[in-house]
């Protein structure tokens, strides 16, 4: 009887914060993104939520002979395509052509559930050229990863390289530290339990050390959460922080390197979640990398300081 009390008030205690703290409650589908701003496509995997801009001289005579390549925003680990709504216009008014999206398990993005989809980063990476093979972009392209994506660039160009043009990385990935208490979240049956009442809100914590001035960008908070009402968002993550643990993309940024692509690095100053002394290690496997540090921000600077980054970006792909 006692054992059973044991067992039964902590359940009715994770069954209380479970229903407190689950958020996804919508499932997306074609009624839901009707309503939204933003493209869909169907990949083999499930169903992409992208934008595209076209260029503003898309149309023009003139850019016929000066046609630029288009340039794809590669978001990071857990925010969704909108940290670069700020860069999409300028780009395109500098004559490319522009491409943001969701990976799968965030954002507008569908969350599939099938043994296929481990979320890991090499599923992010063939998301990424599936993308790029329904859109019908074949041509060299130019790239540009926040983070994680950051990861997902160079393996892409490691595997693709024809495919790629230029490059922008922004605070990029290198390496991610061990943390049991994750696998402990991956139990199975309890998996889905633990990590929207444990993960979840750890991430969102996190979230809060992304930028340098939060007070400035009050809409933050609201734009990071919105994903968490999708069903399937907590499970993808999961995976996605499973997958991660403890890899070293060292080899992958080397490779990147001896690849002689024309790339650029920028980091914010204050970044809590990448330090900017990670940039050492960066360019010495990147020779000749263009690199910036960008003063009053944090982990996202092309959120934070948009007029800034759009410009060195412009002046970047301009350049070479």
């Amino acid at each position: 009887m006692i054992l059973s009390i044991a067992i039964l008030i902590p359940s009715i205690f994770i069954l209380v914060l479970y229903c407190l703290t689950n958020k996804e409650k919508q499932r997306l589908n074609e009624t839901t993104r009707s309503q939204i701003a933003g493209n869909s496509i169907k990949l083999s995997h499930g169903t992409a939520h992208y934008k595209i801009e076209k260029a503003t001289n898309y149309h023009s005579e003139e850019s016929e002979n000066q046609i630029k390549p288009t340039i794809i925003l590669v978001p990071g680990f857990s925010a969704a395509s909108f940290v670069w709504d700020a860069n999409i216009k300028a780009l395109a008014n500098a004559g490319f052509n522009v491409v943001s999206f969701d990976f799968f398990g965030r954002g507008l993005s569908d969350s599939p559930h099938h043994n296929q989809s481990d979320y890991s980063l090499e599923f992010l990476v063939q998301q990424l050229k599936e993308l790029l093979d329904a859109l019908n972009i074949h041509e060299a392209v130019n790239l540009a990863g926040l983070a994680m994506g950051a990861a997902v660039v160079a393996q892409f160009t490691n595997l693709y390289p024809g495919r790629v043009n230029k490059i922008i990385l922004l605070a990029p990935l290198i390496t991610t530290p061990q943390q049991p208490a994750l696998k402990f979240l991956n139990t199975p049956l309890i998996a889905n339990l633990l990590a929207k009442t444990v993960l979840l809100p750890k991430i969102q914590k996190e979230a809060l050390k992304y930028l340098h001035e939060p007070n400035k960008h009050p809409q933050w908070q609201q734009q990071f959460s919105m994903q968490k009402k999708y069903k399937g968002h907590a499970r993808a993550m999961l995976k996605s922080a499973n997958d991660l643990m403890g890899r070293d993309f060292t080899p992958d940024y080397e490779k990147l390197g001896q690849l002689n692509k024309p790339i650029q690095l920028l980091w914010g100053r204050y970044d809590q979640t990448m330090p900017i002394s990670q940039s050492e290690q960066i360019t010495k496997l990147l020779p000749n990398v263009d690199f910036h540090t960008i003063d009053n921000a944090a982990h996202l600077p092309n959120y934070e300081q948009a007029q800034e980054v759009n410009a060195k970006m412009i002046s970047f792909l301009n350049k070479y």
